[in-house]
């Protein structure tokens, strides 16, 4: 049984950062955007006490496997929605399709854990991607 919650919030663990890519279909507008998107993961990792063990960036939504405490991995994806609300609004003019509705879900089995590490890994080159 998956479960959003670790059984101590403050002790470090795996989570997947996700959203539903239908939720946003302009995330990538254009290579700038994916630069930015790409970027934001390391920006955000420097600041928030968070590992990224891997992720990948869709033409949708990002995709990140992080190890770090629950209230750390939720100050990563909180910066990574405000930075990119941001890079929208000044290169589009506007926020809408701004939004990206990240999902910060907990890790609770290894068979989790592998299919979050390797997605993130495998699928841009699926997609077509270097």
């Amino acid at each position: 049984m998956m479960t959003n919650n670790p059984p101590y919030p403050d002790q470090p663990g795996y989570y997947h950062l996700c959203s539903d890519g239908d939720l946003s279909p302009l995330f990538i507008a254009d290579d700038d955007d994916y630069r930015v998107a790409f970027n934001l993961v390391g920006v955000c990792a420097a600041n928030c006490d968070v590992v990224v063990l891997s992720f990948s960036i869709e033409d949708t939504h990002p995709h990140s496997l992080l190890y770090g405490t629950k209230p750390a991995c939720t100050a990563f994806k909180l910066m990574y929605e405000d930075s990119w609300a941001h890079h929208v609004g000044r290169t589009r003019g506007t926020r809408k399709y701004a939004e990206l509705d990240l999902e910060i879900l907990y890790v609770d089995s290894e068979e989790y854990l592998l299919s979050v590490g390797t997605y993130s890994i495998v699928q841009p080159t699926k997609d077509g991607k270097q």
